[in-house]
């Protein structure tokens, strides 16, 4: 489905939940809801897959320049195609924030109009049982987007590797994941909540953890303990 469609469809669908809303009936306003969801997370698929298109083009482009390079062959219209495939990849990675946001929003909406723990493993195709045990009981209170962001529930790991890997189809882990990203880098809220965390969590590795600082021409930097910088994260030219 195109892109424009599904966005016009998830507005239209948000517009019905608000009038159910207004109108009190709970039923509707699940239903609206939990078609939302469906077409947010098919929005996030779709923006998510082009993301990473978007990435394996770049990297490979670079490599095709590295190759030319070492063979004495310039390509000085490689550069400009980097740029513009780096903007476009930015571009679609804030509409993933995007729907990693509205995602949030919906799934504690959906709640509030009484879907249950059981409704929010269906629509993760994950077993209830085995997504209660996995989570425990101390967080089965906790709201439906935070146990969507903090438990990937709609996202298998085949490989068991701990790490979430980008070609598993899991849109909702995705589209969460990159907004809560977006909040950690980009809002002093986000920065002192994922500080305080990693402080509680990991104290000795945090006493010598390096820092991230951009300087005046928005070149970033990693920077240790002693205020060293200890290497560029951006093309410094």
């Amino acid at each position: 489905m195109d892109e424009l469609i599904i966005s016009s469809k998830v507005t239209e669908h948000v517009n019905r939940y608000t009038i159910a809303n207004i109108q009190g009936n709970q039923e509707k306003m699940r239903k609206r809801a939990l078609t939302t969801l469906v077409m947010l997370r098919l929005e996030a698929r779709t923006v998510h897959t082009r993301v990473e298109s978007l990435r394996d083009e770049i990297r490979a482009t670079k490599r095709d320049l590295i190759k030319m390079a070492q063979n004495s062959v310039t390509f000085p219209l490689g550069e400009q195609r980097i740029k513009k495939l780096k903007e476009e990849c930015s571009t679609a990675r804030k509409k993933l924030v995007r729907a990693g946001n509205e995602i949030s929003l919906m799934l504690d909406l959906w709640q509030y109009s009484g879907a249950t723990f059981e409704d929010l493993c269906n629509l993760c195709n994950r077993d209830p049982a085995q997504a209660r045990q996995m989570i425990g009981d101390e967080h089965m209170n906790e709201s439906f987007a935070t146990l969507a962001t903090a438990f990937n529930l709609d996202y298998k790991d085949p490989r068991n590797t701990g790490w979430l890997e980008d070609y598993i189809d899991a849109p909702l882990t995705h589209a969460l994941k990159a907004y809560m990203q977006d909040l950690m880098l980009h809002t002093e809220a986000g920065k002192r909540a994922a500080h305080e965390a990693m402080n509680a969590v990991f104290p000795e590795i945090m006493e010598n953890a390096m820092r991230m600082v951009t300087d005046e021409d928005g070149v970033r930097y990693l920077i240790d303990k002693n205020g060293e910088a200890v290497a560029a994260l951006d093309d410094e030219t």
